[in-house]
């Protein structure tokens, strides 16, 4: 599925398939060696190739030669006539015909509409959480973190800290500014480390601390103070809950919208990726190793991302 991109940017933008029969492209003669740094069926790849295809995408060194692999492999099984001698003129009937193949043999015989409705109404069932999300709540937690291990007295003074900020959070005019504000305030020579948080949305039944959870969903209201300090696995928390976030429901025609086009997705990438596993098994690649591990492994040399 490497060369999914290459799909989905050609998709549906091929010519009316050719009447006449698609002749074999010949051989070439080419080798691995000097500036050649891979060849499929005798046809070369330069190391000048890759710099332009990395240059271009933005992609690493070695992901830009699979892809210019690919294309020949691609363009190799779609030729459905003589290519004319010039480069240029040579690349642009390979990229029509490697649009004309994937057309046919990828895009055509795997179009959203044309998915089953029991197929679709089966991918919802099998994931129904997916589509019903429960109401959730956004807070910030101011923490006393209390490693484990501490002392008593330790984990005293981190509950007694937090009680006061506590009760001077529930005092503020703004409770979520406040307790943002602390993250600017000048450390205090405390015997813990202090952090502030914002949390994200957290349903009743999450996967999270039961204890954070439970003073999460006390307050009724949005801003609102928990009513007493936290402790959770890690120390003890102020927490301010910020937001209140209502139940919400996929309608079931978007959902099948979705689904449709995953699954057309899903078909084509596999189509793709196993007609370009058919055509590698049947065309000779060849590789330079000592480019593979030593140009192409320096993204710098080529100006791409490691």
């Amino acid at each position: 599925m490497r060369w999914l991109l290459l799909a989905l940017a050609l998709a549906g933008c091929g010519a009316e398939p050719a009447e006449a029969p698609r002749p074999a492209r010949s051989r070439g003669d080419a080798r691995v060696g000097g500036d050649v740094v891979s060849t499929v069926d005798g046809h070369p790849i330069m190391l000048e190739d890759v710099r332009r295809a990395v240059e271009r995408t933005g992609v690493p060194p070695r992901v830009a030669l699979r892809r210019l692999q690919d294309e020949l492999l691609l363009g190799g099984a779609a030729a459905q006539h003589g290519l004319d001698e010039d480069p240029d003129v040579r690349r642009r009937a390979r990229q029509e015909a490697v649009q004309e193949l994937l057309r046919v043999e990828v895009e055509e015989t795997n179009r959203p509409e044309g998915l089953p409705l029991a197929r679709l109404e089966a991918a919802l069932e099998a994931d129904p959480s997916r589509w019903v999300q429960p109401a959730r709540r956004r807070s910030v937690t101011v923490l006393a973190r209390v490693p484990e291990g501490a002392t008593a007295a330790l984990d005293e003074a981190a509950r007694a800290w937090i009680a006061r900020q506590r009760d001077a959070l529930a005092e503020a005019e703004d409770p979520e500014r406040a307790a943002l504000a602390l993250q600017r305030r000048a450390p205090e020579a405390l015997p813990f480390e202090v952090s502030v948080d914002a949390v994200m949305p957290l349903a009743a039944d999450a996967d999270a601390d039961a204890a954070y959870l439970e003073a999460l969903f006390a307050p009724a209201s949005a801003p609102a103070v928990a009513p007493a300090p936290v402790r959770s696995s890690v120390g003890w928390h102020a927490v301010v809950v910020t937001e209140l976030l209502p139940p919400m429901h996929t309608p079931r025609e978007e959902a099948l919208e979705l689904v449709r086009g995953e699954l057309a997705a899903a078909n084509r990438a596999q189509e793709l990726s196993l007609l370009l596993r058919g055509l590698g098994e049947a065309t000779a690649v060849h590789l330079r190793p000592e480019v593979v591990g030593g140009a192409l492994a320096d993204p710098t040399l080529l100006g791409g991302a490691p």
